[in-house]
């Protein structure tokens, strides 16, 4: 017989955008059950983080964890060069720590564990979750899609970019002196180097889509390690790569609905960014504070669910169109002393009817 687990707030996901969603609304007063399907700790992309992140994490209470140190970043873009500050995390532990702080606010975990099915019911939805080889059913009035792109709540998504994969590997820092973080620009992609605080080095080479779409994971690897080379982005070099070869994408998008009069997207199921800003995970942050007042309002005050869902959705809307501008802006920069198949098209921001990404 299948066991039924009831809560106001179900939560797809434990990355910052879930766990902050989760601990703002148990300490609103609603019961929360958050399903995360990795095991922590884990290794995560977006481990260089503007730095407005110390404010957010301020808002909402936390102090800056041991996992995030301040850090510079030195740029070399656009035939000039500059240096910022800029943080670093070792996204193992920081989602640790956030996901620890929603428990201590009285978010009940199930990890791992695998959501699926939703559906909806007289009194909200139900979503099946499989933990440890056993399933039970997950009864929710409202549901909180914080599963990345793909998400539990699958939606078309239109796009703020050009296509673009990001191919990153984790390596030994060799013989790291200077900036934490480096970026430059390449002759059809760009490129990023990243101290991380567990002393290793995170390289990432983002690239045309269609550049290695068709490549096997040699072919990949043989890709990656040619752009790194060309282009030393650590001084004295690298070390030894100490993983694979990994592929992710990497275009900004946005859902075609992100809130519904039960339902919403946060995180990366509702917008993702251009890398270049080094702003996703701080958005992700800044989406679930609003994300989680929006679902507060509406379990609160039902008729106001319209009202909410639209200001919601179109402050997204904004977030995303301003955000896809100063992308274009700085790929112009580029663009202006070199051009070529990967800088001119992410010159521009897409505005037409096929810039939507298929159903996924």
């Amino acid at each position: 017989m299948t066991t039924t687990v009831r809560a106001d707030v179900c939560v797809i996901g434990g990355g910052p955008a879930g766990t902050t969603a989760a601990r703002r609304l148990a300490l609103l007063g609603h019961s929360v059950h958050l399903v995360e399907r990795a095991v922590f700790p884990r290794r995560r992309l977006g481990e260089c983080l503007a730095p407005g992140i110390a404010q957010v994490l301020g808002a909402l209470g936390h102090a800056a964890p041991a996992s995030l140190r301040p850090a510079e970043l030195l740029a070399r873009w656009a035939g000039d060069e500059h240096r910022s500050p800029t943080f670093v995390a070792d996204r193992a532990v920081f989602d640790a720590f956030l996901l620890e702080e929603a428990r201590r606010a009285g978010v009940r975990v199930s990890q791992p564990a695998l959501a699926r099915h939703p559906r909806r019911h007289e009194d909200g939805w139900r979503v099946e979750v499989r933990q440890s080889g056993q399933r039970f059913d997950l009864d929710c009035r409202f549901l909180v899609d914080a599963g990345g792109r793909r998400g539990l709540l699958r939606q078309r998504r239109y796009r703020g970019s050009a296509r673009t994969t990001a191919l990153y590997g984790y390596w030994s820092p060799g013989e790291w002196d200077g900036p934490e973080v480096r970026v430059a620009a390449g002759h059809d992609e760009w490129l990023c180097a990243a101290l991380l605080p567990d002393a290793t080095v995170n390289a990432m080479v983002f690239v045309e889509r269609a550049r290695c779409i068709a490549l096997d994971t040699d072919g990949r690897q043989r890709l990656y390690r040619s752009l790194l080379s060309a282009w030393d982005l650590a001084g004295s070099g690298l070390g030894t790569q100490i993983t694979e070869t990994f592929a992710c994408d990497a275009t900004s998008s946005i859902a075609e609905h992100t809130v519904g009069p039960d339902w919403i997207k946060i995180g990366e199921a509702a917008l993702t960014l251009d890398p270049l800003s080094a702003q996703g995970v701080q958005t992700a942050m800044t989406t679930a504070m609003q994300g989680s007042v929006a679902a507060h309002s509406i379990l609160r005050r039902p008729a106001t669910a319209a009202t909410v869902a639209a200001f919601y959705h179109a402050h997204l809307r904004r977030l995303a169109g301003h955000h896809d501008g100063l992308g274009a802006e700085h790929y112009r920069r580029q663009h202006r002393v070199r051009e070529g198949r990967f800088w001119t098209p992410r010159s521009l921001v897409p505005s037409s009817p096929d810039s939507v990404l298929p159903r996924t």
